[in-house]
């Protein structure tokens, strides 16, 4: 009888248990549910841009429609260590910065100059400067709206000295940006994925 009685108590007690922990548990996972659907914002200071897809990463320049080209943020510009390398962009030149001292450098606007090898000579010896002491983790972030074939042969050079890097650490990952739905420049990043052995993602944003 005694048996009987201690069984029924010990599962009125596992009952009662699981009444109480069971809302909190539901409540708790609602939350996080909530978390993961908030659309993600690249940047405090960038944010006509907009990862698609729930996708975060992290861009640098922001769009100013105002003006038709990407531009890099004071606040950021302020804190950039004096070897740090920066090319204000124009409506055919893209926005280049490389910030050494993290290891990024990002591309953003318009590439179709006139020379692009005159225009992408301004960044080379930089990678070449920092291949011999590269960071741990290296990231290249393209957000191209057009790229003429000049700049086409230019990119695969720094995707080439990239390479190079990727092979010694293998801590470069190239984020590889394009507008909703163009096609077109998500098929130039796959293009360039083929001839390079770095890792791309491809990553959807909107910036109007």
């Amino acid at each position: 009888m005694s048996i009987l009685v201690f069984s029924i108590v010990g599962l009125a007690v596992i009952v009662i248990l699981l009444v109480i922990y069971k809302r909190p548990l539901q409540k708790r996972n609602n939350n996080e549910f909530r978390d993961i659907m908030k659309p993600d914002v690249v940047d405090s200071d960038c944010k006509e841009v907009v990862v698609l897809n729930k996708r975060k990463t992290e861009l640098i320049s922001y769009y100013d429609e105002q003006q038709g080209i990407f531009v890099i943020p004071n606040a950021y510009k302020n804190k950039l260590k004096s070897d740090a390398l920066i090319i204000e962009g124009s409506r055919k030149t893209p926005t280049v910065l490389f910030d050494i001292s993290k290891g990024v450098l990002e591309i953003t606007g318009c590439s179709s100059p006139q020379d692009s090898v005159l225009f992408y000579e301004q960044l080379f010896p930089f990678i070449d400067d920092y291949a011999k002491a590269a960071k741990p983790l290296t990231y290249v972030n393209i957000l191209v709206k057009y790229i003429n074939t000049g700049s086409t042969k230019c990119f695969q050079q720094i995707f080439k000295k990239m390479e190079n890097i990727h092979q010694i650490n293998q801590g470069v990952t190239i984020n590889w940006f394009y507008d909703e739905g163009d096609e077109d420049m998500l098929d130039v990043g796959h293009d360039f994925e083929t001839i390079v052995r770095i890792p791309f993602k491809f990553i959807e944003v909107s910036y109007k």
